[in-house]
């Protein structure tokens, strides 16, 4: 039979319908390539006799292909109950379709119409949200950087506050029965025994706190700071007049909490470190900036601390310790030397609210805490260097218990000494303390004392 190369447009549609219903349930593409060759070629082969060159000879064809195709689903068949794996090329969920649901090629079509359809629908369900405008009104940005700023300065605020209010619960705390002096001036002696004729031991002034331990007949024992004895009830407030009377009178300190502490000369890390401060060593407030603390660092004026590293502790003023009156023969024989330890305390006190100043050689325009002491002693010609580790080794050691008036006391940071102030009696000591308090009066143990040394042997 002569080869028939024309293929009528009909005959190209029924193909290419025939390829896609065979493509899409995934069987073998042998009946399309068959056909395809048959309509091209024009072979005589007992598949296709004679039917070629008409469209009704090809339905003929195809409906021997479709036998083809029978066998070939039914060998799929057997060889997916065989346990044969079958691998897809696409990455869609794969879908079982058992024999008896074979689609024919117009339920075919349906089901792709239905998927497209399918597809359509999800997309119109599920919009895509809109994105974020890019641009924002800038009054708006600057509107909303200002609130988060005032925000933050607030917040910053309220925890300060918060920090203050536990520490005076603290302190509030460390008593179990509160007693505060209540003054309209001058002192509160505290006596040896229950009677205005008892010794007196120290002196209370306004605001001053103590322990009441126990009363008896208008009259509390009391412990405050080093002195223990008799003060008159008629003075002492307790209960909430007493917590609001203390309120009033606490001092804010800033202990530190490390071992080692950098004190810097301005609020920076990049400032130059001005000295070292230790563990538990407290120093008076001066402002609070957040991140760093102003604290009193006495020897070399103000300096800064990190905030991170301390904690803040409110104190409470305490009686002073009263020293006895010698009031032996031997003691008052030995006068020569409490005469001049009298007139060193008498000078001193002259240079009370002078000006602190750094390197300073000027009792009256500005000196440093060694400077002050190294100055009075000057007077009355006794030398001493002026440098404070220097001085701490240029008299005789004594201990708390035995210091008299005109000793140095000595206080360290970090382990070392750098500050020095003189012993005036009355548990009172004066020194060149700091800018801000000048030369001034404060209790001997304000800080914690390193070192005592009477410099007149």
């Amino acid at each position: 039979m002569p080869c028939n190369i024309f293929v009528t447009s009909a005959q190209c549609i029924f193909i290419a319908r025939f390829l896609e219903v065979n493509l899409l349930f995934r069987r073998t593409t042998k009946i399309g390539l068959l056909l395809l060759t048959a309509c091209i070629c024009g072979a005589a082969t007992p598949v296709f006799a004679d039917s070629v060159d008409s469209v009704s000879g090809l339905a003929g064809s195809a409906a021997l292909l479709e036998q083809y195709y029978s066998r070939e689903t039914e060998q799929d068949t057997e060889d997916t109950e065989a346990g044969e794996a079958v691998t897809e090329e696409t990455s869609a969920p794969e879908t079982v379709t058992s024999e008896a649901e074979t689609p024919t090629e117009e339920e075919a079509a349906e089901q792709i119409e239905s998927e497209e359809a399918e597809t359509d629908s999800v997309g119109a369900d599920e919009p895509e949200a809109e994105a974020e405008p890019a641009d924002t009104d800038i009054s708006e940005t600057e509107s909303g950087e200002a609130d988060a700023l005032e925000s933050e300065e607030v917040s910053s605020a309220d925890a300060w506050d918060n920090l203050l209010a536990e520490a005076r619960t603290t302190a509030l705390n460390t008593y179990d029965y509160l007693g505060i002096a209540s003054l309209d001036g001058g002192y509160l002696n505290v006596r040896e025994e229950a009677s205005t004729e008892a010794t007196v031991i120290g002196q209370m002034e306004n605001g001053d706190a103590c322990e009441i331990l126990d009363s008896e007949d208008g009259w509390y024992y009391i412990s405050s700071g080093s002195v223990e004895g008799y003060v008159s009830s008629d003075y002492i407030l307790t209960g909430d007049a007493a917590e609001e009377a203390a309120v009033s009178s606490m001092v804010l300190k800033i202990q530190i909490a490390t071992e080692t502490l950098n004190v810097r000369t301005e609020p920076s890390e990049e400032a130059s470190v001005l000295t070292q401060v230790g563990i538990d060593e407290r120093y008076g407030f001066v402002e609070n900036l957040g991140d760093w603390i102003e604290i009193e660092v006495n020897e070399d004026s103000n300096g800064y601390v990190s905030s991170e590293y301390v904690k803040l502790r409110y104190t409470l003023p305490k009686a002073t310790v009263v020293e006895p009156e010698e009031e032996s023969e031997e003691a008052e024989e030995a006068s020569a030397e409490p005469s001049l330890r009298e007139q060193i305390v008498s000078y001193a006190m002259q240079f009370l609210g002078n000006p602190y100043v750094w390197g300073g050689e000027s009792l009256t325009n500005g000196c440093d805490c060694s400077g002050f002491t190294m100055l009075i002693y000057r007077h009355f010609g006794i030398s001493l260097s002026h440098y404070s580790v220097s001085q701490a080794n240029e008299g005789r050691s004594v201990d708390s218990s035995s210091m008299q008036p005109g000793d140095l006391v000595f206080y360290a940071s970090g382990g070392t000494i750098n500050h020095v102030t003189m012993y005036i009696g009355n548990g009172q000591v004066i020194g060149a303390q700091s800018t801000r308090s000048g030369i001034a009066i404060r209790s001997w143990d304000y800080r914690t004392p390193v070192k005592i040394v009477s410099v007149l042997g």
